[in-house]
């Protein structure tokens, strides 16, 4: 457990909460229905960076995720405004979800 990978976790949380937030949601359940959605792929990444062996793995899934989420979010909501952006967004924890597992595992640990 690397404090760095509890805190990467717990600022894509937040980060994520504020990004939903500023989607200006209809009503508050559904702000936190979407928020938990979303928020989903770092809760994990903080579960993982508590129980995983593979520390190196989720620290890069952790700030590869982070990095992959926000440019992601950039791209669907200010940089290429679409009516179809709150279906991408639906679907941005999958990618991340695919990001984490992928470099946990594709990263292992050197045995020296």
């Amino acid at each position: 457990m690397k404090p760095i990978n509890i805190i990467g976790s717990i600022v894509g949380i937040a980060l994520t909460i504020l990004s939903i937030n500023s989607l200006k949601p209809s009503s508050d359940l559904a702000f936190a229905v979407f928020a938990v959605w979303s928020c989903s792929p770092f809760i994990l990444t903080f579960v993982l960076s508590i129980t995983h062996k593979n520390i190196i793995g989720v620290t890069v899934a952790i700030y590869l995720s982070l990095l992959v989420g926000l440019l992601l979010f950039l791209e669907i909501t200010y940089w290429h405004q679409d009516p179809q952006g709150g279906i991408a967004i639906l679907m941005l924890p999958f990618v991340l979800f695919a990001v984490i597992m992928g470099s946990t595992s594709l990263i292992k640990e050197k045995n020296t």
